[in-house]
Parts: structure tokens; sequence; C-alpha cells
């Protein structure tokens, strides 16, 4: 496809920005087309260890976030992937056994709406991604839940303990919970 003048449309590549701290390599990428930033961390070696929690990524992420809003501006509203966010599916397990509205014998909402809806309220609701949404608040963003796709139901032995749940259930080691998902999460300039 050409444009009007007989050139290639401009394409746009992604501004990535990287750092690398205690061991891992953060990046920040920014697609303008979608305005999506896109948070990931990997270790630079095959560390072996545990995972890093999501406090520690957003450490290591937040001064890719400042060099990012102080050299492209900041846009009215981002959409952005938070990349893995370890205690987040336990959070969503325990939140659906602990709800009347979560179907454990079928491992899907009582109300037949599609599981990602109902994962979205759940995470909104409940407050489940609070140091992503405290992250933002420090940027000068709202942050809410935007989509919520490609939901995992898991039986609750895979499920690890959460000793800041609000509630701790015990639906069975067979119950079927949601246990991982696809979230896309919206931050709005406040």
């Amino acid at each position: 496809m050409f444009s009007a003048c007989g050139q290639p449309p401009e394409k746009h590549a992604p501004i990535r920005l990287t750092r690398s701290e205690r061991g891992y390599d953060a990046t920040l990428q920014f697609v303008e087309a979608r305005h999506l930033l896109i948070f990931s961390i990997a270790p630079e070696r095959d560390s072996g260890g545990a995972e890093l929690s999501i406090r520690d990524r957003i450490a290591i992420w937040k001064p890719l976030a400042e060099q990012f809003l102080r050299e492209h501006g900041g846009a009215k509203e981002y959409l952005v992937a938070a990349g893995r966010y370890p205690e987040l599916n336990s959070r969503i397990a325990f939140a659906a056994a602990c709800s009347d509205a979560w179907d454990t014998k079928t491992g899907k909402p009582k109300a037949g709406e599609p599981a990602g809806t109902y994962i979205k309220h759940l995470i909104t609701e409940g407050r489940l991604a609070r140091e992503v949404q405290s992250f933002f608040e420090s940027l000068g963003y709202e942050l809410a839940t935007d989509s919520v796709e490609g939901v995992t139901v898991c039986d609750w032995s895979r499920i690890r303990p959460d000793s800041n749940a609000q509630c701790h259930p015990n639906p069975g080691p067979k119950a079927a919970v949601p246990c991982g998902a696809s979230i896309l999460f919206r931050a709005t300039a406040k």
C-alpha cells in the first residue's frame, strides 16, 4: 500500500527501553499504534531461584516508566500489559472460591457470564492488582482493568496459599477455580 505521494506509509517501530538490575533484564516497550505499554522482566541467565514478586518487578520497572514519560511525554491514556504477576493468580483463585458467584464444580461463573468478564469484576472490586494500581498512581495515572481473556481454570490443589487473602476457603482439592488469564489494564491520566 502506498500513500497519496507514492511513498510507503510510515511505520513506527516500537519504543523499547531496557535496564538490568539484580540479575534481571527489564523491558518497557511502547506500541504506538495501540498506545500499549508492555512491561516484562526475565533473569539474565537461568537463575533457578524464586520468581520475583510484583513489588520487586515494579522497583526494577519504575525507572523505565519514568524515563519513558520524561522522554516521550505522558499521553492521556495507555493500555498496559504487566507481564507476569505471580501474586494475582492466587488472589483471583481465592476471590473466586470465596464468592457465591463462582461455581467450583463447573469452573465457571454461576450467572453464565464469560469468565473474563467475571474475573475483570473480581480484580476491580477486590483491588487484587493493588501493587500495579499504586505504581501507576505514583506516575499520575489511575489504573483500571480493561480486559481479561484466556482464563485458565485449575484444581484448588494447585493454588499456592495466600496468607494475605481476605477469606480462607477450603472448597476441596478438586474444586475448579480461575488461576490465570491474559489481562490488559487501562491507565488514565488523573
